[in-house]
């Protein structure tokens, strides 16, 4: 029964991994994204891997030979748990291309929220407060005005833990 491996990567190689994978016959998996790159003042959005210096390579290691995804050119070697590679568990590999859009590339597009919307915070060690939308932060935060000890208090939590209230 094939199942999904790790495959480490050399520097800036996974595409070339890749490539060079699926020429041996191997089921190849090379989750990317959309990034906004910044640099001497122009703003460009490229391509990259979700996760750099990894690919996921779907093998049966009794009967494929898996040895020869470590000498592939553009990959380090396979991950491995003493001698035999370390299947990735049920679900992850599927549970990531369930996140792609129809483009194929993982969306991780935080929600549009309007100033002034009530958001109820859901994790993290403000959990249960409610607050009002006041704007995006930098690494995907939201500030929110809540009501703390009887005064107006501003805090920066991730997207992710909020929810409309």
């Amino acid at each position: 029964m094939k199942q999904w491996y790790v495959a480490y990567t050399q520097p800036k190689a996974e595409a070339k991994a890749k490539v060079n994978l699926e020429q041996q016959g191997f089921n190849v998996y090379l989750p990317c994204l959309h990034a906004t790159r910044r640099h001497a003042r122009r703003v460009t959005t490229v391509i990259r891997p979700f996760f750099p210096n990894y690919l996921f390579v779907s093998i049966d290691p009794r009967f494929d030979r898996w040895r020869s995804v470590n000498g592939t050119y553009g990959v380090r070697h396979l991950i491995t748990q003493g001698t035999q590679p370390l299947p990735v568990p049920e679900g992850i590999v599927e549970s990531i291309q369930s996140m792609e859009d129809q483009a194929g590339y993982i969306s991780l597009h935080p929600p549009a929220f309007t100033l002034g919307q009530t958001l109820e915070i859901r994790e993290g060690p403000m959990a249960l407060h409610v607050g009002v939308f006041q704007r995006m932060s930098e690494k995907e935060r939201v500030v929110l005005l809540i009501e703390l000890l009887g005064r107006q208090v501003s805090v920066k939590v991730p997207y992710t833990d909020v929810v409309a209230a």
